[in-house]
């Protein structure tokens, strides 16, 4: 395949997501918490209440959208100068998902599997927390969604690399099939 331009990547027809051509994570520039920062990186996210909520709202959903998921070792990242904060399985394959609430189905790295899933699990741990302990999470959720829909795609847009703009729109479109 010829190296498309900057308009044509705008305007390229983003096709359903297959193990040969998989929805990647459009973002390299993450902050991994390290060993000592993981104890409480949940806790200063999202309060100790929230976090433990969240934590089996995510496994839970990780579980939904995979039936092949059966646990592991998740890492725990942070994006737009902490303000956005994700977990991902740190096995580095594909994810087949499948989500029977919309029947959206996909293929998708582990990066991009981890922020749906802890996007939808910040929004199901409200129905298990009090509504004390629902600002952080709330806010939380709020700006992973902008991060996703607003300031990616600003980033993205402005850019002269076809490629990122492909690849961002794949990420957007399999975010949009997932979380709506």
């Amino acid at each position: 395949m010829n190296k498309l331009t900057v308009q044509e990547a705008k305007e390229f027809s983003i096709g359903v997501s297959t193990a040969q051509n998989p929805v990647l994570f459009p973002v390299a520039d993450i902050a991994i918490a390290n060993e000592q920062g993981r104890s409480e990186f949940l806790a200063d996210h999202l309060g100790s209440r929230a976090a433990v909520a969240f934590k089996h709202c995510l496994y839970e959903i990780a579980g939904m959208l995979n039936e092949e998921y059966k646990g592991g070792y998740w890492e725990f990242a942070e994006m737009d100068d902490g303000k956005v904060f994700f977990c991902y399985p740190a096995d580095d394959k594909l994810f087949t998902c499948a989500n029977r609430l919309n029947y959206a189905e996909g293929v998708m790295d582990n990066k991009t599997f981890g922020f749906i899933c802890s996007f939808i699990a910040l929004g199901r741990a409200f129905y298990h927390i009090n509504q004390s302990d629902a600002v952080l999470l709330s806010q939380k959720y709020h700006n992973a969604r902008l991060w996703a829909l607003e300031k990616l795609y600003n980033q993205v847009y402005d850019s002269q690399d076809a490629d990122l703009i492909i690849s961002y729109r794949k990420f957007s479109r399999e975010f949009y099939k997932f979380t709506d």
